[in-house]
């Protein structure tokens, strides 16, 4: 039984929250409004569903999402969690890169960049409604996650104007990672 409780509370210990600040190559300010030239970069939890084909600007219920320049993740160690990246570019995006960096805790402490993956977000196009769900959802719905570097081979790292394309970067706590706050800053340029 003591067993039990301290594995219990080691677990409890190791709640990490990471605040990413995302940065345009294409210049600007770090205020956390990130309108760069012709791209809007913004974020959402991992568990929220960005439809591509949605303006979601002037919806109350995302403007959080729509106007935060970071992504905030919690974990517990031994846990893999997630948030998205949303890139929605007022022209089109011929090639778009994310360059990742370690996290640091304020007393020293690091989340290196291995312990990170990054995934394209595939779409579907839903245009017929379920027969059992009369309140679906219809237009480019997100579907599968495309490892990123897989996406950068066959040329699929793009983004179409006035078209929202996400990023998933998903994050490992080890058993070894220690409780804290992890803050760091990601690049993203485009063409």
């Amino acid at each position: 039984m003591k067993t039990q409780k301290r594995s219990m509370a080691k677990k409890t210990l190791g709640i990490i929250l990471t605040g990413i600040t995302l940065l345009s190559a294409f210049g600007g300010d770090n205020s956390g409004q990130k309108v760069t030239g012709d791209i809007k970069i913004w974020s959402a939890p991992s568990f929220v569903k960005i439809f591509q084909d949605k303006d979601y600007s002037t919806m109350e219920e995302y403007s959080s999402y729509y106007t935060n320049g970071t992504f905030n993740v919690s974990m517990y160690k031994n846990e893999r969690e997630a948030g998205q990246i949303i890139l929605t570019p007022t022209a089109d995006v011929e090639e778009y890169s994310l360059s990742l960096s370690k996290l640091l805790s304020a007393d020293g402490k690091e989340l290196s960049k291995e312990t990170m993956t990054v995934y394209n977000q595939k779409y579907v196009d839903v245009s017929i409604p379920s027969k059992s769900q009369t309140n679906s959802t219809l237009g480019m719905t997100p579907d599968a996650l495309l490892p990123y570097d897989t996406a950068v081979a066959y040329g699929e790292n793009t983004g179409k104007a006035n078209q929202n394309q996400g990023l998933v970067v998903e994050i490992k706590a080890s058993e070894e990672t220690e409780a804290g706050v992890y803050t760091g800053t990601f690049k993203l340029k485009a063409d």
